[in-house]
């Protein structure tokens, strides 16, 4: 896990415009480290740039310790309150 948080860290301080596929990663690390700002952050860009992640970060348990936060609410839309289904 070491090496993962450490390539992961090293993706998230890329000045370009990320990918949908690689920032949905970044807010899982991000998550997982409890930095929620970051997370929020990386969940935006993701969503921008793959509307169709909106399921899949509603569904996915990586993202509990978001779920309560309103940002999070509002990012997700209604669908923040399907965590209980599958991706």
């Amino acid at each position: 896990l070491g090496q993962r948080r450490r390539g992961l860290a090293v993706f998230a301080q890329r000045r370009r415009p990320l990918h949908g596929w690689l920032a949905l990663p970044l807010a899982r690390f991000y998550t997982a480290c409890g930095n929620q700002e970051k997370a929020l952050e990386r969940l935006r860009d993701a969503l921008r740039l793959s509307p169709s992640l909106r399921r899949r970060v509603a569904v996915s348990n990586d993202f509990d310790q978001l779920r309560a936060s309103p940002a999070f609410r509002r990012l997700i839309g209604r669908n923040a309150s399907l965590s209980h289904l599958e991706p």
